[in-house]
């Protein structure tokens, strides 16, 4: 491990001293009560982040324990970032080894630590939506014709969604069939149970007055329970029981067809904790320490996973800290359940602090927020009538003369979203940067026009919203191109129609006179019938220049282009023909000229690997098969999610109430609180089974409830400033009613008065929203890099790319410009697979016995089969042939040699850090002896002397080879689990070179160390310093001449932003 120095340490402590000290008494409690269960109950403000950092910090500095045995559990990537972010103050660059993971991040660690015991679900792989409607097609198909969910008219699928989200609670919660039905059928005790006045508990079916029963018609007097009523209610619960059934069947289709869903990870582990003792041992002594942020949002198998490692023999009040807010609890669509809280409260009577001070809001804005969530019944103070939640303003920079929350009332939206813009900008004009300022809604169409309105108007935004890639213009014309192609490879002259639409895409920069003029000729009947076909023409100077065309040089080249991708078509998988009309067709070049061009490679990558995803999941997939999926999804409303994210550190920030949990700023505008908007019942409850009282024991207000946290926490961002909005009509002129919300806020007997805008503005308004202006182009922004670089770890290979040229270090790492697999790498993967997959099975024989040839050869052709989309079958053909044959000699060379390890470890996955860098590394195998290790990687490719020499003089930065041993070396050196010192690191090239195969060791100096860390540290801050501009300028080099080709290509440099050509 690399230690920092004294005055480091120094500086560490000091921020840490400072941060202890500056808690409040119920923040000194949460944190100095180390030992035993803690449940902490913070609301909005109240300090959670820095509350969870500072007792990390305290623990490492009053215990023993190493920060490996602490344990941090977040709900979204982004805690885990401000976690880290917050703890690397205080404790500096050993933040990077904390364990600090979102649920499924440590299930997926658990799992692969043991992958041996999880084996079983190693070649399994997430199903895709779109596989997921083909199962619950054949899971419905399969029903009895008696069965309740079996329908033969109208939509026979109707009960999918229904089935999909009943599995996910199921999973989520970890409910059995066998238990939904018992619930069920208690159902009627619970509405005929009556207490020890003889009165009945549950009154929903007790007779008001005389009424006979619909199922049988028996007479019930007043006072009696309807159990024709109840019996009613149970039946009602046929489908939710006879489809919680189906779960079974649903997963031996997942089984079926080698997929698992979302939810199975963390079914998995628990499931393996429960069953082996020694595993979950293991964690239980590793992790002496547990911190679980955002408690409220988690479900019941996240639940029951923390209680697994939790309770433990030795101790039975176990070191578990929980910190949340019942009160923002808004993920109940997500499986998100209150009630953990009040398990975790009964299960381990733990010390309750509440958090009451609130460091970002004035009392104005906290009093209202208050009086609004006081409305929910749903509260843990009401269950635990001993708690008490009074938000108490705390700030030291508290204004003055703090605003009264406002509720503005408009006459119609076009004038309220005036207004909000006007008010922006007035305040921007007083001096309030546009960063303090929010713009919060329920959805993202509701502020479409007000995007527009500011970027048109160069007024800096932040928003992030999903948009579905398939619905994309720019996606859509390559699925377009793919279509044409496809349909003139099968039957030529068949698709002209869709021609005509393609010659008009601006990327190929054909005049639309000249296609006219084309169409025109196209359509001349004395022209021979050959002539007037347009892939005829466009090939053809001599018919070009009769028809008029001015620029027959582009249409050939066009023509040419078009030609070679269809003939290409067999040749080639539809990965690299997608790359190839990428670039060939100008796509590419386009894009990056373009005012977007981050969001526009964002799409293209999108698609691109929704191509590589599938073509890795179904054997011999092509272009057909491609057109087919995205006709499919298209027809079943299918996504192809993208997260659209605009970006500018000192933007107007507008997203949604979701989205704004755990920020703050001066001034939030929530607009749009109208009934229709924040009060309807959620319609994807038509989408779900009901459950019955005794399963899911919430009232007939949880829709309303969940609602009215939602806008608790909008209302909690603010600090200084926060406004309410609401219209009477919106655009489509339909009338609204503000929200039942407004009036709980501000109890009032009438409506507000309508605030107005100048007709004037309002037009101004809407004559903008039809402008276009076109910006000049820069490549891309420098925020958007910072946001790449948010999770980013120096690789072996990351370092090698920059050294060797950071402008393709910059298309391939930053932009991540969609690039084709390639035969020769799914080669290297069969062949990495099949060593990993042999020397598993010498670990797992006690003899250590080395397995047969046979078993090597199987593994390699499994590995072929998995990595099937990166070959053409006659690539596949003779690399399988190669392979099998490389293998058998490389067998018969070393068999004996791999006798005289004591141990294996194979495909080691590493995150630490090194001199204050993140980094990363996955090792192909570790040999351990009794005192040391050797490092093996293994080789596919040509075998290259250049590349294993180490430097020679101040000029030379030493090859790729020799830098990755050293570099492994580095990562050995912050991995607790390898308990020896690295002796020599192996290039194992699994391939023969002169009639022989090579294997290259290295003995790394300290000398050696120094200089790759260098290179490390120099590197890395370069990249963090947005220094991309110089290329290699190597003859080769695809990104050096793609620059070279496309010149005033802009590149971004903190220090100099001018275009720059590779010389």
């Amino acid at each position: 491990m690399h230690f920092p120095n004294k005055d480091s340490i120094e500086k560490y402590n000091q921020v840490f001293d400072r941060a202890k000290e500056g808690l409040n008494a119920k923040q000194a409690l949460a944190v100095d009560h180390i030992y035993g269960p803690v449940m902490t109950v913070a609301g909005p403000g109240t300090g959670k982040t820095q509350l969870l950092a500072v007792r990390v910090g305290n623990i490492l500095r009053t215990t023993d324990v190493k920060i490996g045995n602490v344990l941090c559990m977040t709900f979204t990537e982004a805690g885990s970032i401000a976690m880290r972010e917050r703890l690397t103050r205080f404790i500096g660059p050993e933040a990077y080894n904390a364990k600090i993971f979102t649920f499924h991040s440590f299930c997926n660690y658990i799992i692969q630590e043991n992958i041996q015991y999880f084996g079983g679900y190693r070649n399994l792989q997430i199903a895709s939506e779109l596989e997921l409607v083909d199962i619950y097609r054949e899971l419905i198909d399969s029903f009895d014709d008696d069965h309740p969910l079996k329908r033969f008219k109208g939509n026979i699928y109707f009960d999918t969604n229904r089935l999909k989200n009943l599995f996910n609670t199921m999973k989520q919660e970890g409910w059995t069939p066998e238990m939904i039905e018992k619930e069920v059928n208690s159902l009627y005790d619970f509405y005929t149970e009556r207490d020890e006045n003889g009165d009945v508990i549950n009154d929903k079916f007790l007779c008001k007055r005389k009424q006979k029963g619909k199922l049988t018609g028996k007479e019930y007097q007043k006072g009696e329970v309807n159990l024709d009523k109840v019996q009613m209610e149970i039946d009602k619960y046929e489908g939710l029981v006879e489809g919680a059934k189906a779960i079974k069947k649903y997963n031996e289709l997942l089984a079926k067809y080698e997929r698992y869903d979302y939810n199975d990870m963390i079914l998995w582990v628990v499931e393996a904790l429960k069953e082996n003792d020694d595993l979950l041992a293991t964690y239980q002594e590793r992790f002496q320490f547990i911190l679980v942020d955002e408690f409220q949002d988690t479900n019941g198998t996240q639940n029951e996973l923390l209680f697994l490692l939790a309770d433990n023999v030795i101790d039975d009040r176990p070191n578990i800290f929980i910190v949340g807010d019942d009160d923002q609890s808004i993920y109940r669509f997500q499986g998100a359940n209150m009630n953990n809280i009040l398990d975790f409260a009964d299960k381990y009577n733990p010390i309750e602090v509440v958090l009451e001070k609130n460091y970002r809001s004035t009392q104005k804005i906290l009093d209202l927020s208050t009086r609004l969530i006081e409305f929910n019944n749903e509260r843990l103070i009401k269950k635990r009538p001993h708690l008490t939640k009074f938000l108490e303003a705390e700030r030291n920079d508290l204004p003055d003369n703090a605003q009264d929350p406002q509720i503005m009332r408009f006459q119609n939206s076009m004038q309220e979203e005036k207004w909000i813009i006007n008010d922006i900008l007035r305040k921007h004009r007083d001096g309030v940067p546009y960063k303090d300022m929010a713009i919060l809604y329920k959805k993202h169409r509701l502020v479409e026009d007000i995007v527009t309105y500011l970027s048109l108007h160069n007024i800096p935004i932040n928003i992030k919203k999903k948009v579905n890639v398939l619905d994309r213009v720019e996606v859509k014309q390559i699925i377009n191109i793919l279509e044409y192609i496809f349909f003139e490879y099968k039957k030529p002259f068949s698709a002209e129609e869709q021609l005509f639409e393609i010659m008009h895409y601006d990327f190929f920069d054909l005049k639309s006179h000249d296609i006219a003029l084309i169409s025109i000729q196209g359509a001349n009947r004395e022209l021979k019938e050959e002539d007037r076909r347009w892939r005829t023409m466009l090939g053809n100077e001599e018919l070009l220049l009769k028809a008029g065309v001015s620029e027959p040089q582009k249409f050939l080249a066009f023509s040419e282009v078009v030609e070679g991708w269809i003939n290409d078509i067999p040749n080639y998988t539809a990965q690299v023909l997608f790359e190839k009309i990428l670039t060939e067709g100008g796509i590419l070049d386009k894009f990056l000229r373009s005012e977007d061009k981050a969001w526009k490679l964002q799409l293209i990558n999108t698609f691109f690997n929704f191509i590589k995803e599938e073509s890795n999941k179904q054997e011999g997939l092509n272009l057909i098969d491609i057109l087919d999926m995205v006709e499919k999804m298209k027809s079943n409303n299918i996504e192809l999610p993208l997260q659209k994210v605009i970006f500018s550190k000192d933007g107007v920030n507008l997203m949604t109430a979701h989205g704004s949990k755990g920020l703050e700023f001066d001034h939030v505008y929530v607009i749009n609180v109208t009934s229709k908007i924040w009060d309807e019942k959620n319609k994807a409850n038509m989408h779900n089974f009901s459950f019955p009282a005794t399963l899911v024991p919430v009232s007939d207000q949880s829709d309303i409830e969940d609602d009215r946290r939602l806008l608790y926490v909008a209302m909690t961002r603010a600090r200084n400033e926060l406004v309410f909005t609401y219209s009477d009509y919106d655009k489509a002129d339909k009338q609204h009613t503000p929200s039942r919300f407004l009036n709980e806020i501000e109890n009032v007997t009438d409506q507000w008065p309508i605030s107005k805008v100048s007709d004037e503005d309002v037009l101004e308004y809407q004559t903008t929203l039809l402008t276009y202006k076109q910006k000049k182009a820069q490549l891309i922004d420098h925020e958007i890099i910072d946001k790449v670089l948010e999770t980013f770890r120096m690789s072996a290979t990351s370092l090698n790319k920059y050294l060797r040229c950071p402008l393709a270090f910059y298309f391939e790492n930053i932009l991540r410009v969609p690039m084709a697999r390639k035969s020769s790498n799914g080669f290297g993967n069969a062949i990495h697979l099949a060593l990993e997959l042999f020397f598993r099975d010498i670990e797992k024989s006690p003899e250590r016995d080395i397995p047969p040839l046979d078993k090597l050869k199987e593994y390699f052709q499994f590995g072929m089969k998995k990595f099937h989309s990166h070959f053409t079958n006659q690539e596949f053909e003779l690399s399988t042939t190669r392979g099998l044959k490389l293998l058998e000699e490389y067998y018969n060379e070393y068999q004996n040699s791999w006798k005289l390890p004591r141990q294996f470890e194979m495909e080691m996955d590493i995150k630490t850090e090194y001199a204050g860098v993140p980094i990363s590394g996955k090792i192909d195998r570790i040999d351990i002896y009794d005192n040391h290790v050797n490092v093996i990687d293994y080789k596919t490719g040509r075998y290259d002397s250049k590349k294993l020499k180490p430097p020679v003089g101040d000029e030379d930065l030493g090859g790729d080879y020799w830098r990755q041993v050293v570099f492994y070396n580095l990562l050995l050196k912050g991995e607790d689990r390898v308990k020896y010192p690295m002796n020599k690191g192996y290039m194992d090239f699994v391939e023969i070179d002169k009639d022989a195969f090579k294997l290259k060791d290295f003995e790394v100096s300290d000398f050696e160390i120094d200089i790759v860390a260098d290179q490390l540290k120099d590197s890395y801050q370069k990249i963090k310093a947005h220094q991309f501009s110089d290329g290699c300028g190597e003859v080769e080099c695809k990104w050096c001449n793609f620059v070279n080709e496309n010149s005033k290509i802009q590149l971004p440099n903190l220090e100099e932003d001018e275009a720059l050509e590779i010389a």
